[in-house]
């Protein structure tokens, strides 16, 4: 839309309009070919708490969805500008920071905030982003010009969780820190000891009233995900297997079941687990496609 306006590309306009306005010298649109100085590569953290290279991926075709770099100094100086008439009119930052549906302005997610016990004092807006090997978060809290962003090589990373210790170390909150986990554990001794020892530990954890981060069904089917961009076949397999054991009527964990069965090159196998999916789910596209692909092979 901005290129048919103005005739000019995306990142033209952008370096006229905003990062020659604010002073921002380490913003742009992310290309191929440049080599950035301290540029950053991108991490997957696994379940079981290991690192592995995130996958490569060209970002350049989404612009300012997903395909920008910055750093936390250069995003504090655009902060800035958006308090005066820097990059946009009084007028349009009214606009842009007003809650409309679903408490969303344009770009933003609006909120209030309570500062010194008074609920509603103040109003904030936030955005959450993220792509393969990096996220981010930031709000702006506009009645006391609070600016918290966070910029991460890693996914993925509890954003709103350390957002909010941010802000609460702001108002001098003391906070205990987080326990490790528990999907750590249990990925780690499904894949040292097997399904069935974790199942069981599984279902104890569901057990007990409040206990964070056990993973649901659509958690570990990102895991076995996580581990098939891994290459790290066997280990993905035994991941959904043990979703179905939890799952048994899941279409969505055999089909991926049935896609780390392609990528160990076991086509009977991810034949049986797709044609169990599309009995789950006929119209899952995906594993309709799949499918038919894996036939016509044979």
């Amino acid at each position: 839309m901005i290129e048919e306006v103005t005739g000019h590309t995306f990142k033209e306009e952008l370096q006229r309009r905003i990062l020659d306005r604010a002073g921002m010298k380490n913003t742009g649109v992310v290309e191929h070919n440049p080599i950035l100085e301290n540029r950053a590569a991108g991490y997957t953290r696994l379940a079981t708490g290991e690192f592995v290279n995130a996958p490569l991926q060209d970002q350049s075709y989404a612009k300012g969805a997903g395909g920008m770099y910055s750093t936390v100094d250069d995003l504090y100086r655009w902060d800035q500008a958006l308090y005066d008439d820097t990059i946009l009119s009084s007028k349009s930052r009214e606009l842009m920071f007003t809650s409309y549906l679903k408490n969303s302005g344009y770009g933003w997610g609006i909120g209030a905030y309570v500062k010194n016990g008074v609920e509603g004092r103040g109003k904030f807006a936030y955005g959450f982003g993220g792509t393969g090997g990096f996220a981010s978060f930031m709000a702006r809290f506009l009645d006391d010009q609070y600016f918290i962003v966070g910029l991460g090589n890693m996914r993925p990373i509890p954003q709103g969780q350390v957002g909010n210790k941010i802000w609460n170390t702001i108002l001098g909150f003391d906070e205990e820190p987080p326990p490790p986990p528990v999907s750590e554990s249990l990925y780690r001794k499904l894949l040292n000891e097997g399904i069935k020892e974790a199942v069981a530990e599984y279902r104890e954890l569901k057990e007990i009233k409040n206990t964070p981060n056990v993973p649901s069904e659509s958690d570990i089917n990102s895991t076995a995900f996580y581990f098939l961009e891994s290459h790290r076949i066997e280990e993905a397999i035994t991941i959904c297997r043990f979703n179905l054991v939890l799952h048994p009527n899941s279409a969505i964990a055999y089909a991926r079941l049935g896609e780390a069965y392609t990528k160990r090159g076991d086509k009977q196998h991810a034949i049986e687990n797709y044609e169990k999916a599309l009995e789950i789910d006929p119209k899952m596209s995906t594993a309709t496609r799949a499918l038919k692909q894996l036939i016509n092979e044979n």
